[in-house]
């Protein structure tokens, strides 16, 4: 007998019509915001998703055993020195989470201590994720922010590491804001409105009840969120307030935690900054006057006034400044030069002599890590390549070496296997756009290959070219993955971000179809075995080049994606409407805007045409883009398109907009997307 094929859902139509502008728009699947209401049609999408992809088990089997060998077993982070301990975090056989250890630093055979185990946390709980872990400055408590349904609401509590026993001291809906005060006696937490946003700053001493808590810092603006930071030194504490592209920067010192804060960085339009404090004086990072970025310092006495305030390091021609760290007698900074990623040592007690670091590979991401201590002389950042794994390195910043300090285990995998390029496409309007490419050796670039193409290209965020285990599942089969470096990103600068945002968004639409074009065009990609992976505002990427170039593509999967642009940013209760009104812009009171959006957003321009094979996928409890975002958009799907291509639409029920927090879950996931994609690509052989 011949299988008769799975019947897909369809969506209740019930039609609402709402008038803004002077136009009337219809949304006939509306409903879907009610949750209750919402559920068995996620249910169904889940079960049909299930049946219809059900012939690629023996697939996803195969590939999540190739996923679980590189993912080893016994695995730890680099010990870091904070105070007379050393704090790391490890893994164990058979066990889904971290355990967070120290030992004292003086004596290498001291007697390990667990501070923490997630796996204990997350006993029972089908769901389980940490906002942070923080040691208090006195090493006697430890302070963590637990979160159980993935919607990123969290509860604190504090663990008394010379008893083992939790304080009675429960912070629950809290926000990942966090500090302790000076003497480890309190700590300030973030709070968020309805609209989840982060709009208040609050303080608990320990042993108080939390309804004495003190209110800090409100935050009225709708466009803004706070952060509380401590610099390195631990003299002064940094109220941050900050939108999408506008900050405004406060400060005090530690020692008076009653005082007000003073303003650092004053609240401009589309200014951003960021600040630390040395031997007496401020430094800011910010991109006043400076579109690439300009390190400034002034005397904490004279900050108040502009004049005192004199440029230490300035981004060149071709460079932009990200971020800097401070130490008792070195300043790093962060940077880009065309492009690539770089970090300069200044040595504050050499006459501000300077070097670059320099790193094995041409093609390479490396980012911050964990540098606590302030009289530290060595620096460490985690390196990573498409084909080298996460590598930490420390560099000696007198001595001008670079070691390695820990490399990721990947059983099985050769880097040696594999060849990089960079590559270019050239935009509609005559502009390069980065690609960086990875492929097994002995694959011919220009074979007329199967293709991933990934981007994402929103908020300034940089797509680095760092490593994935997916991938080499993907490589290993014959597939070259590239990513596009499209406009709206950070990759080369200010002006590369703000020529694809805003009432420019669709220039990053525009880059991604040349790099497809471009792919197929050179012989890289073979016509019919070209795929687009992107991941929330990478959804939206994928979303709206779906709806204006679904012929380029055979496959396109996309993850918690950005679709329903309009509704969400017609709507300031949605979470984080109004703190990206300054990417998006604000449709409610601008026609241009309103317009702008509805010309790309993927939901309003669902056509009556054929879409490629699409795999989208949603987390119920995702509050950075609610589930319903996905669920109308494929609705709409299955009721508009012409073709009898597979769309497949999963809903992760006990997940937010990271997907399962157990290591185990999310390698099932990944292998799924990964199967659907070779299986339509038909590169399924080794």
């Amino acid at each position: 007998m011949t299988k008769i094929a799975p019947t897909p859902p369809l969506a209740e139509i019930r039609p609402e019509v709402t008038t803004i502008h002077g136009e009337s728009r219809l949304d006939e699947y509306s409903w879907m915001r009610d949750r209750n209401a919402a559920i068995p049609y996620l249910e169904a999408e889940n079960a049909y998703a299930r049946e219809a992809t059900a012939p690629l088990a023996d697939l996803e089997e195969q590939l999540f055993s190739e996923l679980r060998a590189r993912l080893a077993d016994n695995d730890g982070s680099a010990p870091v020195k904070r105070g007379h301990y050393v704090y790391y975090w490890k893994t164990r056989v058979g066990q889904r989470y971290k355990v967070h250890c120290r030992r004292l630093e003086a004596d290498a055979a001291a007697s390990e201590e667990v501070i923490l185990d997630e796996n204990e946390l997350a006993r029972d709980q089908e769901f389980m994720a940490l906002a942070f872990v923080k040691v208090s400055p006195n090493h006697c408590l430890v302070a963590f922010a637990v979160d159980t349904t993935g919607y990123e609401c969290y509860t604190i509590r504090v663990k008394d590491l010379r008893t083992g026993g939790l304080l009675a001291d429960e912070i629950a809906g809290a926000a990942e804001t966090f500090a302790w005060n000076g003497a480890g006696s309190g700590f300030y937490y973030g709070l968020r409105d309805d609209s989840n946003r982060i709009d208040r700053l609050m303080y608990h001493e320990l042993g108080a009840p939390v309804a004495s808590d003190r209110l800090v810092y409100r935050e009225p603006d709708p466009i803004f969120d706070v952060d509380v930071q401590t610099s390195r030194d631990g003299l002064y504490d940094f109220l941050i307030i900050a939108g999408m592209n506008t900050m405004e920067i406060r400060f005090r010192p530690t020692a008076t935690p009653e005082a007000e804060f003073h303003v650092l960085l004053p609240r401009r339009t589309r200014i951003w900054g960021s600040a630390e404090h040395h031997r007496g004086h401020f430094y800011v990072l910010t991109n006043l006057n400076a579109p690439d970025g300009v390190l400034l310092r002034s005397p904490v006495e004279t900050c108040a006034r502009a004049s005192a305030w004199v440029p230490v390091a300035t981004a060149g021609a071709g460079e932009s400044l990200s971020a800097f760290d401070l130490f008792s007698s070195y300043l790093v900074l962060y940077m880009r030069r065309n492009g690539r990623q770089l970090i300069r040592i200044i040595a504050l007690d050499n006459g501000d002599a300077q070097h670059e670091i320099r790193f094995p590979e041409a093609l390479f991401a490396v980012t911050r890590e964990e540098n606590p201590d302030f009289d530290a002389t060595r620096l460490r950042v985690a390196y990573s390549s498409l084909k080298t794994p996460p590598t930490l390195y420390e560099y000696d910043m007198a001595e001008r070496a670079l070691g390695v300090i820990k490399s990721t285990p990947m059983p099985g995998y050769d880097p040696a296997a594999y060849e990089l390029h960079s590559l270019s496409a050239l935009a509609a309007d005559d502009t390069p756009i980065p690609l960086s490419v990875i492929h097994r050796q002995g694959v011919d670039l220009l074979g007329k290959n199967p293709v991933l193409l990934t981007a994402y290209g929103a908020y300034g965020v940089s797509y680095e070219p760092r490593f994935s285990s997916d991938w080499p599942s993907l490589l290993d089969r014959g597939v070259v993955v590239a990513i596009a470096h499209v406009r709206g990103g950070g990759e080369l600068g200010d002006a590369w971000y703000r020529q694809g945002t805003y009432l420019a968004k669709k220039t990053t639409f525009a880059d991604l179809i040349s790099c497809a074009e471009h792919l197929l065009a050179t012989g890289i990609a073979a016509k019919g075995k070209l795929a687009l992976q992107g991941r929330s505002a990478g959804g939206l990427l994928t979303g709206a080049v779906a709806c204006v170039r679904p012929d380029l593509f055979t496959v396109i999967v996309s993850e918690v994606p950005f679709v329903d642009v309009l509704t969400a940013m017609l709507d300031p209760t949605v979470p984080l409407t109004t703190t990206t009104y300054e990417e998006w812009g604000n449709p409610s009171e601008d026609p241009r805007v309103y317009d702008y959006i509805k010309s790309y957003s993927p939901y309003e321009n669902v056509g009556q045409r054929a879409y490629p094979h699409m795999m989208v996928l949603a987390g119920l409890n995702d509050y950075r883009v609610q589930y319903w975002q996905p669920a109308k958009w494929v609705a709409r799907l299955r009721a508009r398109k012409t073709d009898d291509n597979q769309l497949i639409f999963r809903t992760n029920m006990e997940a937010g907009h990271r997907g399962s927090s157990d290591r185990m879950a999310s390698l099932r996931e990944r292998a799924a997307v990964q199967a659907f994609v070779l299986h339509h690509l038909g590169a399924t052989g080794q």
